[in-house]
């Protein structure tokens, strides 16, 4: 069982930019491993608080979701609708590595070898 980050049953204000926002507490478990990966970043001076830390990394882990919903909706939905109405453009795994490898090359600047 995880150990219990300690709370406060007040109700705090945090200031975030130019916005004041009401914040809640919550009691939340953590593994061992999360517990002392918090009690890092606070220790090294990258946190003041174990809050920061946690919120922080929802903050993270908000954009990274937001980013892949967009990522899905702007391009796997589209390719996907268009492989239905025209299944003779798909492409196989060999030539998706093929077309990869080329533009990795490209970026690069190396374009000889199959490999860079």
């Amino acid at each position: 069982m995880g150990r219990v980050l300690p709370v406060y049953d007040t109700v705090i204000l945090e200031r975030i930019g130019s916005q004041i926002m009401a914040s809640e507490r919550l009691t939340i478990t953590l593994t061992p491993e999360l517990l002392d990966f918090v009690r890092e970043q606070t220790a090294g001076g990258d946190y003041n608080s174990d809050s920061e830390v946690i919120r922080d990394g929802l903050r993270l882990l908000k954009e990274r979701d937001k980013a892949v919903r967009q990522w899905l909706a702007e391009e796997v939905v589209p390719a996907y609708l268009q492989y239905k109405a025209n299944p003779g453009t798909a492409m196989t795994r060999e030539q998706i590595e093929e077309k990869l490898n080329r533009e990795r090359r490209k970026r690069r600047g190396n374009k000889t070898g199959p490999t860079g």
